[in-house]
């Protein structure tokens, strides 16, 4: 289940609008939007161009943050198993825990 912070911080990403609540960030400068959490950038929109990364974290907040942005793009959505993620029709780990690089949309 995505919270609530997740699904607004991600509307706010796709439509370029500056939100914050909690540790969740997102800002609009010079024509890229960025989703942070705890100072950490989760999501990058810079014109059609969209890049999630975990920074190394695959808890689940940011796990949270990530299906937010994946499903207000209308994509599958991710769920961790053992510290990997995977996507929810494959069998393949998305990320071994240790040196995931994101994905671009």
């Amino acid at each position: 289940m995505i919270t609530e912070t997740a699904r607004h911080a991600a509307k706010a990403l796709f439509r370029a609008e500056n939100f914050s609540q909690g540790d969740t960030l997102v800002v609009t400068q010079k024509g890229k939007t960025t989703l942070t959490f705890k100072g950490e950038e989760i999501a990058k929109l810079e014109g059609t161009s969209l890049k999630i990364k975990n920074e190394g974290n695959f808890g689940a907040a940011v796990l949270d943050k990530v299906n937010g942005v994946l499903q207000y793009a209308g994509h599958e959505l991710l769920y961790r198993k053992s510290w990997c993620w995977w996507f929810e029709s494959s069998q393949t780990p998305f990320g071994d825990g240790k040196n995931w690089r994101g994905i671009k949309l």
